[in-house]
Order: C-alpha cells, then sequence, then structure tokens
C-alpha cells in the first residue's frame, strides 16, 4: 500500500507540475514580451522577500506532519482532532503574522534596490504580494491532514486544475490589457480558491476536522511539539538564508537587471527540481508511515540506498541536461540579452547538484523526526553562505553568489545531514554513505564529459539544433547510466519494480478482453 501510494502520488504530481511548467513558461514569454525587464526582477525580488517572512511559520508544519503519523497509522481520531486543532490555530497566527510583517516592511523593501525602478504603483504591487502569502496560510493546514495520509495525489489534482486556471486568466490579462495589478489580483484570487477547495475536501474525506469536541493535547505531546518547532525553526531559518537570498543579493549589488536574466534560469531549474522532488514528497509520507510502524533500522537502511541511487540517477541527469540545453533554451524562448556567461551556468549546474544529492538524508531526517540533532546546522551554513557569498559578489560578481552557497553546502549540510540520519536512524557508518557519493560523483562527471563533447559537435542555432541536442541528452546518460550500475542491487530492484508493473498491466488488460 506504501508503494501504491507512492506511485499514485508520484505520477499525479510529475503530471501535475509538467502541465503548470508549461503554462508558466508561456505565462512568462507574455510577460517579457508585453511588460519589462524591471517587472520580471521585481517579482522576483518581491517573491523572495516574502519568502523571507515565510519564517512565521516557525517549521510548525514540517514538525506537525511528523508528529500525525504515528496517531494516522494507529487511527488514533482524538488525537488526530488535537493535533489539528492546533494546526488551525498555529496557521491563522502565522497568516497574521506574515500580512503584518509585510506590510510592516514596506518602507524598507527599497533598501534592497541598487536602483528604484520606473515602475508605477510600487507600493501597491508589493503589498499584493504580501496578500497573496498571506491568504495561502488560513485554509492550507488542512492539506496537511491529505499529504500525511499518504494521499498527496489529491492535493496535487486540485493544486494542478487550479495552477492551469490561473495561468490561462494571467496569460490573457498581460496579452488584453498588460496591466500588472490585475495580473497579481488574479493570483490572490486563484491562490485563495485552491486552498478553500482543498479545504472543503478535506472536510469530506475526514468529517474529524468538522466535530466540534476536540480535546487539548496532552502535556507530553505539546512539549514534545516544542521540542520539535524549536528545531525546525532553526532548519526553517537556514534553509530560507540559503536558498532565498541569493535574489536579494543579487538585485542589490548588482542590480534588477541580472535579477531578471536570473529568474528565468530559477524558473528552469526551480522546476527540475520541483519534477525530482515529487518523488521524495511522494515516498515522505510512507517514510514515516514505515518508520512509525517497524522502526527496523536494517529494512529502512535497504530504502534509503534505493532511495540514493534513483536521487543520482535524477539529479545526475537533469544536471546534464541543464548544463547542455539551458543556454539554447533560453536565447530560443527570451533572446541572447537574458545569457548567463557558461562559466555562471556551470557554478549554477554544480550547486543544483550538491543541493539534490542532500535529499535522501533531508527526506530520512523529516520522515523520522531526528531534525533536532542538527539544529544547529542551518545557523553555521546561512552564517557561511551570507558572508561568503557578499564577500565574493563584490569581488567577481554573479558567480561568486553562487559560490558562496556551493561553500556552505560543502562545509556543512554536505556532511552533518548524513551523519544524523546514519547515527539515529539507520545505526550504521558513515562511511558507506561516501563510498557511494564517490562513486556517483565520477560516474556523472565522467557521464557530463561525454555528453557535453558530443553535443559541441551539433554546429548551429535554431530550433532543430536545440532538437538533435535534446534528443542526444535524453538517451545518452541514461544509456551510460544503465551500462554503469546494471549489475548493482539498486539497479536490480527497479528492474522488477517494472518487470511487476508490465505484468500488473498485462494482466488487467487480458482481464478486461
Amino acid at each position: 500500500m506504501r508503494t501504491k501510494a507512492s506511485f499514485y502520488n508520484l505520477v499525479t504530481s510529475i503530471v501535475g507540475q509538467t502541465v503548470n511548467f508549461l503554462l508558466t513558461l508561456v505565462t512568462r514569454v507574455a510577460f517579457i514580451y508585453f511588460l519589462s525587464k524591471e517587472y520580471l526582477g521585481i517579482s522576483s525580488l518581491f517573491t523572495e522577500l516574502l519568502t523571507v517572512f515565510s519564517l512565521a511559520e516557525l517549521g510548525v508544519g514540517q514538525a506537525l506532519n511528523f508528529i500525525l503519523y504515528k496517531p494516522l497509522a494507529e487511527n488514533d481520531t482524538e488525537k488526530v482532532k488535537s493535533l489539528m486543532g492546533l494546526y488551525k490555530k498555529a496557521y491563522q497566527i502565522i497568516g497574521l503574522t506574515v500580512f503584518l510583517f509585510g506590510v510592516g516592511f514596506m518602507p524598507f523593501y527599497q533598501a534592497f534596490l541598487k536602483e528604484v525602478p520606473d515602475i508605477p504603483r510600487l507600493n501597491l504591487i508589493y503589498f499584493l504580494y504580501v496578500l497573496n502569502t498571506a491568504v495561502s496560510y488560513f485554509y492550507s493546514y488542512k492539506r496537511a491532514l491529505i499529504v500525511t495520509d499518504q494521499k498527496k495525489y489529491i492535493d496535487t489534482m486540485y493544486h494542478f486544475v487550479f495552477g492551469v486556471g490561473m495561468c490561462l486568466a494571467q496569460i490573457a490579462i498581460i496579452i488584453l490589457t498588460r496591466n500588472y495589478i490585475a495580473f497579481l489580483i488574479v493570483q490572490i484570487v486563484f491562490t485563495w480558491l485552491e486552498n478553500f477547495a482543498v479545504s472543503k475536501k478535506a472536510e469530506k474525506m475526514y468529517p474529524l476536522l468538522v466535530e466540534k469536541d476536540v480535546q487539548p493535547l496532552d502535556k507530553k505531546t505539546l512539549r514534545y511539539v516544542t521540542t520539535n518547532v524549536k528545531a525546525m525553526l532553526m532548519h526553517r531559518v537556514g534553509g530560507v538564508a540559503v536558498n532565498s537570498t541569493d535574489n536579494l543579493i543579487i538585485t542589490k549589488m548588482i542590480g534588477l537587471g541580472a535579477t531578471a536574466i536570473y529568474s528565468n534560469y530559477l524558473l528552469i531549474f526551480n522546476t527540475i527540481v520541483a519534477f525530482i522532488n515529487q518523488f521524495f514528497s511522494a515516498i515522505l509520507a510512507s517514510v514515516g508511515n514505515f518508520n512509525a510502524e517497524k522502526e527496523d533500522p536494517d529494512e529502512l537502511a535497504g530504502i534509503f540506498y534505493r532511495v540514493f541511487f534513483l536521487n543520482f540517477w535524477l539529479y545526475g541527469f537533469c544536471c546534464i541536461c541543464l548544463y547542455v540545453l539551458t543556454n539554447p533554451f533560453i536565447k530560443l524562448l527570451f533572446g541572447e540579452s537574458y545569457l548567463f556567461p557558461e562559466a555562471v551556468v556551470s557554478v549554477l549546474v554544480l550547486k543544483i547538484f550538491l543541493f539534490g544529492m542532500r535529499q535522501t538524508a533531508t527526506t530520512f531526517r523529516n520522515a523520522t523526526g531526528v531534525y533536532y540533532y542538527d539544529r544547529f546546522k542551518p545557523v553555521w551554513e546561512a552564517s557561511i553562505n551570507l558572508v561568503v557569498s557578499i564577500v565574493l559578489a563584490w569581488k567577481i560578481g554573479i558567480s561568486g553568489v553562487f559560490l558562496g552557497t556551493i561553500i556552505s553546502t560543502l562545509l556543512t549540510g554536505f556532511w552533518s545531514e548524513p551523519l544524523v540520519v546514519y547515527r539515529y536512524v539507520l545505526r550504521r557508518s558513515l562511511w558507506d554513505y561516501y563510498k557511494r557519493y564517490l562513486l556517483y560523483a565520477v560516474c556523472g562527471c565522467l557521464n557530463l564529459l561525454l555528453v557535453a563533447g558530443i553535443t559541441s559537435l551539433v554546429q548551429g542555432e535554431g530550433i532543430s539544433i536545440f532538437v538533435l541536442k535534446t534528443i542526444i541528452c535524453l538517451f545518452l546518460p541514461n544509456i551510460v547510466f544503465v551500462l554503469f550500475f546494471w549489475k548493482t542491487t539498486e539497479f536490480q530492484y527497479y528492474c522488477g519494480m517494472i518487470k511487476k508493473a508490465l505484468t500488473w498491466i498485462t494482466t488487467r488488460k487480458k482481464k478486461v478482453e
């Protein structure tokens, strides 16, 4: 059932993410064509600022999600009701706090601009970004129960439907009116509608959400929640400081034009990361459920190795494609003026790979609730990232911002996150993790050099050349990985899964006939 739930979650996430990305891309093209580069830059800046304000969430969501696994597995309805009551109060306070902090910051956001752009009603635009972020909190707590109960595919379908509606409406607004204020109002309306619809669906699935006789949490559980929230707060602060400050530094030290260019790369890279992370989101609840029921470190280690292998394959393949195809893709869609030099793209791809290879460890850490043990890691990571990024941006320009993130990752999360998982969950030597990591990294680098070398022989520009390079990138890296890992236990496991799936499909067809 866990595998089935993970499969449903993954498939719906991939389909939804694909359609939403394509529509977002069309929206971005319309945005660039009908509005100026400054609008794109200010959009990226305000998005990052509001991400920082979302620190008010304090990691409450992730901490409560973990605590929900056990009562859901044991069908402890009263405990679930009590936890969801706490969830509701917390998210109402968080939404209000984000709104007040956002509005209160209005006189100061221009401090992050190297030069103030000639955009009318800039304060109103900023206010609409604040409102959109705050609105998302008031109903979203109910979706947590759907996701934690291994039914994320339901949440994904709602996000997909409303995401499509929002993109189509925004495209029409941009083309017909070229009015950025109306564009943002549409975003707010669809954000509210999506959360309201998911809330009503959750109430139908779980009638306990509308029951009035909710008991307060016992003191032991409340202390446990508080401890986990405090630990998760540290991770939230570190995560935001590392992942959401690049745009702020670029805008302040290099300019809004560079932020606009980076936003296109960020759209592509974040979409790829979001695609892959659907896999980790899909298995998160299943890992948490397995750990809550069995707590068997040997079985969990086997699952970890299989996930880590697939983690490398997905990120290795995608990083090769990003390195080869990103600049040609951006040039085709947005023009040469929106390109970064190849050296900058190389640093960005390395940053994505290092981030991606952490996902298995962080997923198991969060699913098993051991994030308390490395609670100080994010503070060090954020501090190193901020200082090094600013210094290197001043010295060498935009590449320095991304190098700062790479250096902070290598000095902190690269070793501390797997250490916690291996010591407190898998209970085995960390050396095995790094042997696998080294093998994967060497294989990935050799594969990248091979694919980059072959695609460099394809000369010329235009759609046909891009399609040819894409075909090479789709097939060649995967062929190399198959040849390299054919005999490994992990690869044979996935071959077995594919065979079972094909057998099941064949059997179903015969029954239908």
